[in-house]
């Protein structure tokens, strides 16, 4: 609880610091809240308060797709966005972005489902593979314990 509340207070000399926003939403579980000044903020509250000062951060665009559930969905300065649509989000912003690509695929209920991304519809399997295509520092292959070749495997997979 200290750390949380250093992380808090961090936030509250400076609330446009995205960076110590970012850093205090890492610090929090789905089952933890923080305060805030007065507010209480769960980690999708803290993620969504980020993209409200700075909607332009492509990886905070793709951890809070991470964060929501199938079922969830968030608004950002007046638009919806759902899990998938915070990773196009992101894709948007960089088009380069292997989490995005990676975290897409993954997301996708199907092989033979596809969803549009700058003009382009994607597969599972083509989101999966240009994420394994621009991970050239291994986080996929190596630190993230193969999720990518894992979630490439299975898109390979009669359903």
């Amino acid at each position: 609880h200290e750390y949380l509340d250093d992380q808090a207070a961090m936030v509250e000399a400076d609330p446009s610091n995205t960076t110590a926003w970012y850093s205090l939403c890492n610090s929090l579980t789905l089952t933890h809240t923080v305060k805030v000044d007065v507010k209480t903020y769960t980690k999708v509250q803290c993620y969504k308060k980020i993209l409200e000062i700075d909607p332009l951060l492509d990886n905070v665009w793709a951890t809070l797709g991470y964060t929501l559930t199938d079922s969830q969905y968030v608004v950002i300065n007046g638009e919806e966005f759902a899990r998938h649509e915070c990773y196009i989000k992101a894709l948007e912003l960089k088009p380069d972005s292997h989490l995005a690509w990676m975290l897409l695929g993954k997301s996708l209920s199907t092989p033979a489902a596809r969803v549009d991304v700058s003009g382009t519809s994607v597969s599972s399997k083509e989101c999966l593979t240009r994420a394994l295509m621009l991970d050239t520092t291994g986080v996929f292959t190596d630190g993230f314990d193969g999720l990518a070749w894992l979630e490439y495997g299975n898109s390979l997979l009669p359903y």
